[in-house]
């Protein structure tokens, strides 16, 4: 049964992409069109299902550091944010009917469930477009995972789901940092790195389940506490087949709860008309802590969705009776029309921005602010956009021979780094399109790019040439068809990092060859 439901998953997928739309709601699509011959999630598919779940937070807290929820912007904007939402949907409830027969406690309920965004869907978006890293990236995910947290305290609170007494024991958790690390450093087989990824992805949500919180929740704090170690993104590389695959199982998943009634329907379709008004707050608060408009802007439309946690939450709350059995299959279906409309806000967001910018752009704050992009680079004559390994060898050879240069990165942590080195290295981001229209290139001769992303790597070198700069460029690619769509918008010269280190390696054998 279940290869059936992964060959309709497959087969709508396929054709929602052909169409340009995420495949991941062709996934959705596909559980909803078995949903209406009859057709059940069955227990595997719901164990596939946790597990893609788990190994995404998992992966996610990998990239995450500690103190990006200590910035009050994540944490003031997560707890304001619900707030509104549960008095907007309170209010919506009651316009629309949804909580007839309800207690006021019971609709407030309700509307917590609702009043978060899917990190699911907002980190799918993310990665897919390669923001996850970006300011406005790690900021949504701060926001998103500190709302669990928020969440969790509420329901604690309310008796529908109180930890246990031991939950204040993982506390401690950071005392084991420096033995996983350890651990995870003397790994040098890649079958053991996979292992170990599985291992501390499932041993994390076990060991916070056992203490009365959410697996999930402990999946990311598990991955949190590898973040910044080298060999963390090797476990994330291996694990993310593994994820992507039971994502897919996911998204058919919850369009298998059942099937909705006209009226279930009826409640999602006037629902998701509050995810722009949830944007629009977002957005707000966001600018009152002197962001960018282009980074309060994404940051919002990553989070124009409403939580799958809803679903697990309501099925908790069913069970207990604090909610009739029914309101979880309509749960379900506003979760799952969320997904359909906020996935593509997600992944337009750039293009909706660049549309409303001169509306946004004034509700900028007018004093310094902490994303703020350079306008110059001052006496620089050379560039390099991202400042990782190769960025950083980059800079010191320019350096080393008496070049100015100067950086571009958007980690805090990179930039905390880089100059306390004594390199020159500004905030920039490389998919901001007002960053390259606005920066004074006049003294600039030429450009190195190292950043991984894709679109990021097309974004910078249009702006440059539609601005008229002959300068030389350089990029760093990863495939040939990536080298050969960057040689036709205006690239110098090509880097594949692999092809490179093989051709020095059968230079150096040829070398001792002709010596010998």
């Amino acid at each position: 049964m279940e290869i059936l439901f992964i060959a309709i998953a497959f087969v709508i997928g396929f054709l929602f992409y052909k169409i340009g739309l995420p495949p991941l709601l062709g996934f959705l699509t596909g559980g909803f069109v078995l949903s209406v011959y009859g057709y059940q999630s069955t227990h595997a598919l719901d164990e596939l299902a946790h597990s893609g779940v788990i190994f995404l937070l998992f992966t996610l807290g990998l990239k995450i550091r500690l103190k990006n929820f200590l910035q009050p912007e994540v944490a003031v904007s997560g707890l304001l944010q619900i707030i509104i939402s549960v008095a907007l949907l309170f209010g919506l409830f009651t316009l629309i009917g949804i909580n007839a027969g309800f207690s006021t406690s019971q609709t407030i309920l309700l509307g917590i469930l609702l009043g978060v965004a899917s990190t699911v869907i907002a980190a799918k978006g993310l990665e897919d477009k390669g923001e996850l890293d970006s300011y406005h990236g790690r900021l949504a995910i701060g926001i998103l995972v500190m709302e669990d947290i928020i969440l969790i305290g509420i329901l604690a609170f309310t008796g529908l789901k109180a930890p246990s007494p031991w939950a204040l024991t993982l506390l401690l958790l950071p005392l084991l940092k420096p033995v996983l690390v350890r651990v995870l450093r003397l790994i040098k087989n890649d079958e053991l790195v996979l292992l170990y990824g599985i291992l501390m992805a499932f041993g994390g949500a076990a060991l916070f389940e056992y203490v009365g919180l959410g697996g999930e929740l402990g999946a990311f704090c598990f991955g949190v506490l590898h973040a910044g170690e080298e060999k963390a993104g090797e476990v994330s590389k291996k694990l993310w087949s593994l994820r992507e695959a039971f994502l897919t199982v996911f998204f058919l998943k919850i369009g298998l709860t059942g099937l909705p009634s006209w009226t279930d329907l009826l409640y999602a379709m006037i629902l998701v008309i509050i995810l722009p008004f949830r944007v629009a707050i977002f957005f707000s608060i966001l600018s009152l802590f002197r962001l960018r408009a282009r980074t309060s802007f994404l940051t919002a439309t990553s989070l124009a969705s409403f939580s799958e946690f809803a679903i697990i939450t309501g099925a908790v709350a069913v069970t207990v009776g604090l909610l009739p059995p029914s309101m979880l299959i309509t749960l379900t279906t506003v979760v799952a029309f969320s997904f359909l409309v906020g996935a593509p806000i997600n992944a337009k967001a750039n293009q909706l921005f660049n549309k409303l910018e001169p509306l946004l752009t004034k509700f900028e704050s007018k004093r310094s602010r902490s994303d703020a992009e350079p306008v110059n680079i001052g006496i620089a004559n050379y560039l390099i956009v991202g400042m990782g390994r190769a960025g950083t060898s980059s800079y010191d050879y320019f350096q080393e021979r008496g070049l100015k240069v100067v950086g571009f990165d958007t980690d805090p942590d990179v930039l905390a780094t880089q100059r306390s080195k004594k390199r020159r290295v500004l905030y920039g981001d490389a998919t901001s399109k007002l960053l390259w229209q606005n920066l004074d290139i006049q003294q600039l001769q030429g450009v190195v790019v190292t950043i991984p992303e894709e679109e990021a790597k097309m974004n910078v070198v249009e702006a440059l040439r539609a601005r008229g700069f002959e300068g030389h460029i350089s990029v760093m690619v990863d495939s040939e068809s990536q080298a050969k769509q960057l040689k036709s918008i205006g690239v110098n010269t090509i880097c594949s990092p692999l092809v490179q280190a093989g051709v020095e390696l059968a230079e150096k054998v040829v070398a001792v060859y002709k010596a010998a």
